[in-house]
């Protein structure tokens, strides 16, 4: 006899309320933006001075930053890692049963403005990201090369970006 795990989440076992599509909302938008980011980020300028600061940061009001700074390193990890949690999300927000039309519209709305801003902020960053608007493969991403959208339409389309036109013209 197979039991299915008690102290874990599986697909088909998560998404069974509007409840728990809201805590994946809320989850992103903790992704987005908290306030140690923005203290850190306050503290790279001239704006604010953090005199206990780690490393990274000093070296970056120094002037003597490196691509191999963990800030750098973290960042990418972290946006990233926040638009998986909106990739998630659209993808399996279907399957919530009994779902009001009205607030799963407005949830993905939001969901899609917080992956927008993740990739804002990657962008200003790092210039050109991959971007994506689903969850591509271990071995798609082997693949990927720098994404620039071509016109406005692209950045907002919810579809464009699955491993096309994602090299440099």
């Amino acid at each position: 006899m197979e039991n299915a795990p008690t102290n874990k989440f599986t697909d088909n076992s998560y998404w069974t309320s509007t409840t728990k599509a809201q805590y994946v909302v809320n989850m992103a938008y903790s992704q987005m933006y908290n306030a140690g980011r923005m203290w850190s980020d306050e503290s790279l300028s001239d704006n604010a001075y953090d005199g206990r600061s780690v490393d990274d940061q000093r070296a970056i009001r120094k002037g003597m930053a490196t691509p191999s700074l963990d800030i750098f390193k973290n960042e990418w990890k972290d946006l990233y890692g926040g638009i998986k949690t909106c990739h998630v999300f659209l993808e399996k927000v279907d399957l919530v049963p009994n779902m009001d039309a009205s607030v799963k519209a407005r949830m993905i709305a939001e969901i899609r403005y917080i992956r927008a801003s993740l990739y804002f902020r990657l962008t200003n960053l790092y210039g050109a990201v991959p971007f994506f608007t689903e969850d591509i493969t271990l071995e798609e991403s082997r693949e990927c090369k720098s994404y620039r959208p071509r016109n406005h339409y692209q950045l907002h389309s919810p579809r464009i970006g699955r491993h096309q036109g994602w090299r440099f013209p």
